[in-house]
């Protein structure tokens, strides 16, 4: 586990929410109708020359829609699958750490997204100490 794995884990909800917004603006978009003429003659005779309006939802864009909300629901759901892996194997890594202060640094960090300070502020320590405690267990100085 390094701090990469930590720093994709905070990011892993933000491209979650970014395919359920894409999905939702798709399912929203409504059909799309085309309007056009055609040419064709009048069933009776004299069988002059007509123009004819017509109107209908465009099929292929539909099936387009479709297949692309398709698509990125079967992202979606392979984000979340990597995002519940991640998370088990995230919560393992700090819940095996014995130090109950580091244990709370990395629980309120990584999980709970609290910013260095604030942690800092909760734990009356330095901003320092709570960076340091974290760089320790990513072999960092």
């Amino acid at each position: 586990m390094n701090k990469k794995d930590f720093e994709d884990y905070q990011k892993i909800g933000l491209r979650i929410s970014s395919l359920n917004d894409r999905i939702e603006k798709l399912e929203e978009m409504a059909a799309q109708y085309e309007y056009g003429a055609v040419k064709g003659s009048n069933p009776d005779f004299p069988y002059q020359p007509m123009s004819f309006h017509v109107s209908g939802y465009n099929i292929r864009e539909d099936e387009k829609k479709r297949n692309r909300i398709q698509n990125l629901k079967i992202q979606l759901e392979k984000e979340i699958q990597k995002e519940e892996t991640k998370r088990l194997e995230i919560e393992e890594f700090i819940n095996s750490i014995e130090d109950r202060t580091d244990n709370l640094i990395f629980t309120y960090y990584y999980l709970d997204k609290m910013s260095q300070e604030e942690i800092a502020r909760k734990l009356h320590v330095d901003r320092s100490r709570v960076s340091r405690r974290i760089s320790k267990y990513f072999g960092e100085k």
